[in-house]
């Protein structure tokens, strides 16, 4: 048999036993079961949220990706302090300034967090989560830190 004919042979196979699956599901699923099923994904998902927890509101589109500029709202990240080099183990630290241009001091509690920070190398190679711990007196957020 040349390739031609074990490829259609093949084929053949393939769908012999596709139509045998869907013919066995058809009678083994019940209809009900499979109704349920299509419209899970059509749930919201609010149901991934910590019982404990609310749901954030959620804003109107923006033009610019969220989290990747250094002012909105009247809110602004300031100079970010960090070692300065590769491989310098210091402090990597910064606040967030309110639409006054004081440090805010108010934060609500995520994920049993008051901030995750999400720390990606330029080449996009490297990233890390942290959790900044902040200085109620100044309003300056520091965690240790060191370029990889």
């Amino acid at each position: 048999m040349n390739a031609a004919g074990r490829l259609a042979a093949f084929g053949a196979g393939l769908a012999v036993a596709f139509t045998a699956a869907y013919v066995t599901a058809a009678a083994v699923v019940p209809h009900t079961e499979v109704t349920a099923t299509q419209t899970l994904g059509a749930e919201p998902a609010s149901d991934h949220i910590a019982p404990t927890e609310q749901a954030l509101p959620v804003s109107p589109l923006s033009p610019y990706p969220p989290g990747l500029s250094l002012a909105q709202d009247g809110y602004a990240l300031s100079a970010v302090r960090a070692p300065g080099a590769p491989n310098d183990r210091a402090t990597l630290s910064f606040t967030i300034a309110g639409p006054s241009g004081t440090p805010l001091l108010d934060y609500a509690t995520v994920h049993d967090k008051q901030l995750h920070l999400i720390i990606v190398r330029s080449d996009g190679q490297h990233f890390a989560h942290v959790h900044p711990i902040l200085d109620q007196t100044t309003g300056i957020w520091s965690t240790p830190w060191m370029w990889k």
